[in-house]
């Protein structure tokens, strides 16, 4: 039984992350499969949060319904029609990045932002701050502290903000 709780929660870290970067839109649906084969269907995009506690699954939507099940009694959840990538820019605003993979010094271009450049985060996969500047002086940012993996660069001036993915070897 406590590997199923592992891979229920391991779940919940994903839609939780996905509610973090992702658009949600109606199409996207979260199934709850039980041990008697029934199935519940939820939009995500009606779906506030997801929450275990005392060994249940907890669904709360926008609407204010609560279903409570037994973790005992789930068999697994599913999502159906999640974006597998991170969108790779949040506005119209232009964001590159270079080299990319990178080993030690990240060089970074913007094109159409009104205000300068108010402060960049790193944040790692799991959607963690690894690194943060404010008010950068350059375009360039050391990244030889990170271990090897994918990352992503945020850069904010003013309200306007733009993100992109990039590989630290």
């Amino acid at each position: 039984m406590k590997r199923n709780y592992n891979k229920i929660k391991i779940y919940l870290l994903l839609f939780a992350i996905s509610f973090t970067f992702f658009t949600v839109n109606a199409q996207q649906k979260l199934y709850v499969r039980l041990k008697d084969n029934t199935q519940v269907e939820y939009n995500v995009s009606n779906v506030q949060k997801l929450t275990f506690p005392s060994g249940n699954l907890v669904v709360t939507t926008h609407t204010g319904n609560i279903a409570q099940t037994p973790l005992t009694e789930v068999r697994f959840l599913a999502f159906q029609n999640f974006p597998v990538g991170i969108v790779e820019t949040l506005r119209a605003m232009s964001l590159q990045v270079y080299p990319n993979p990178v080993t030690s010094e990240l060089q970074f271009s913007t094109d159409n932002f009104q205000h300068p450049i108010e402060q960049i985060n790193i944040y790692d996969l799991i959607g963690r701050q690894v690194l943060n500047y404010q008010f950068p002086t350059s375009h360039s940012i050391s990244v030889s502290s990170l271990k090897a993996g994918i990352y992503f660069l945020e850069i904010r001036s003013g309200n306007e903000r733009a993100m992109q993915k990039f590989v630290k070897l």
